[in-house]
């Protein structure tokens, strides 16, 4: 019953990514399918490939709240699930920064994306640290911070990126 459970993740996933591969321009899929990744994730261990295909959805889209959004949310749960994103850290780094600052009015995206910056150094706490993003991330946290005083989550994720 378990390994059932895994195909028909596996099977899912493979099926978004074929609509995300397939439909690169079109924003509001691109916005669905990080949400779809972002659920697998939440249900059971990320799928490799996963990270990819938000990265690369992120990137096209930078100007696209659910994008983002959704982008940030999966990078969190990749990351908190400790999937291996070695490979493109500073990549990820890079787009949850962009995202943050591309939408600095959106409560959302600054909470899930301290709290993907949080996992991602959690995750990979030597690497993130000697990374050239380390500094630019703290400044960014510190910032979200300070606009967005009143949100207390912001202010719990926040203290969390920056307490790593």
């Amino acid at each position: 019953p378990q390994n059932v459970g895994l195909l028909i993740r596996e099977e899912i996933f493979g099926t978004i990514l074929e609509g995300i591969n397939e439909h690169k321009s079109h924003e509001a899929l691109q916005a669905m399918g990080c949400g779809l990744l972002w659920a697998l994730a939440c249900h059971g261990r990320p799928l490799p490939g996963m990270a990819d295909a938000v990265l690369r959805a992120m990137l096209r889209h930078p100007s696209s709240l659910g994008v983002q959004l959704h982008g940030c949310a999966a990078v969190h749960s990749f990351a908190s699930k400790e999937m291996n994103m070695s490979a493109i850290l500073g990549s990820i780094i890079s787009a949850v920064l962009s995202a943050m600052h591309g939408h600095k009015d959106k409560v959302e995206v600054q909470e899930y994306g301290c709290a993907a910056l949080f996992s991602l150094a959690s995750s990979n706490f030597t690497q993130f640290v000697a990374s050239a993003s380390c500094e630019r991330t703290i400044e960014v946290v510190l910032k979200t911070m300070q606009a967005h005083q009143t949100q207390v989550t912001i202010q719990e994720q926040g203290c969390c990126a920056l307490c790593i």
